[in-house]
């Protein structure tokens, strides 16, 4: 049901959506879903370089800070789906599986 003021209580009838590297990224609100979109790239590449400097590694972690960043903008659910498998990522998926 979508409130008078354009969210969504239950976020599985969202129709705001974002698509990012193969990951549809489902919000509650319009709002949450501009502040992800404007902002996730310096999110992951902030959070890449602090990884590079302090450990010298030189690894691809961009869906993880992607999943990161979205638990930190949306509160109200959490709906995830791999779009290469129509798979779900849930709370209860192991993150090694989904990247894997």
């Amino acid at each position: 049901m979508k409130t008078v003021n354009g969210v969504y209580l239950d976020i599985d009838e969202s129709d705001y959506i974002y698509e990012l590297d193969g990951v549809a990224y489902y919000f509650s609100s319009e709002f949450n879903l501009n502040r992800f979109k404007d902002k996730v790239i310096d999110y992951v590449n902030n959070e890449t370089m602090k990884l590079k400097n302090k450990y010298r590694v030189n690894c691809n972690f961009d869906l993880f800070f992607q999943i990161a960043f979205y638990k930190k903008i949306e509160k109200r659910g959490y709906k995830i789906i791999e779009l290469s498998e129509n798979r779900k990522i849930t709370k209860e998926t192991t993150l090694i599986n989904t990247i894997i």
